[in-house]
């Protein structure tokens, strides 16, 4: 007689014989079924996966090939007057101030640059600036502009006196 135990996996009960059965059927039987239903599964996953691919290779040449209509009217980021080309201009001044006073990292370098002859060049043009736009700013960006210029006249002499 054969001993029977039950072993319970997932839902459903499977009994194991202590022949080595399984539900039936032999050892080598159920490694071989285990084994066609991995590579299946696996086949299955690689045909999603190059589904995928092959769906993301169409939307890239899709829209690459497509054209709109629309064309992006840039004029709104276009500054109106010379006061706002000169005060853009002080601002994209200012962080190569401290860039070469070695306050921050140069961005293409990736670490310190001090260069206190690059930093007295763009302090000297950020004072020269902010000098032409006073007489056509309110008084609070009058005030604002002479921190600014403050801040980078007294990081100047700070970091040019370390040497």
């Amino acid at each position: 007689m054969m001993d029977k135990k039950k072993a319970s996996k997932g839902t459903g009960e499977k009994e194991t014989s202590s022949t080595g059965e399984y539900n039936g059927e032999s050892v080598e039987e159920n490694e071989s079924k285990n084994a066609e239903e991995v590579k299946e599964s696996e086949e299955i996953k690689g045909h999603v996966k190059d589904e995928e691919k092959d769906k993301t290779i169409e939307d890239i040449k899709s829209s690459d090939t497509e054209t709109t209509d629309e064309t992006v009217d840039f004029s709104d980021f276009l500054p109106n007057n010379m006061e706002q080309v000169l005060k853009l201009s002080l601002f994209q001044i200012q962080p190569w101030a401290y860039i070469y006073l070695g306050l921050n990292l140069h961005p293409k370098e990736n670490k310190v640059v001090k260069d206190v002859r690059q930093a007295k060049m763009a302090v000297d043009a950020a004072s020269a600036l902010v000098e032409v736009l006073m007489p056509h700013v309110t008084d609070a960006e009058q005030k604002e502009l002479k921190v600014l210029i403050t801040d980078m006249r007294m990081n100047f002499i700070s970091k040019s006196r370390e040497g």
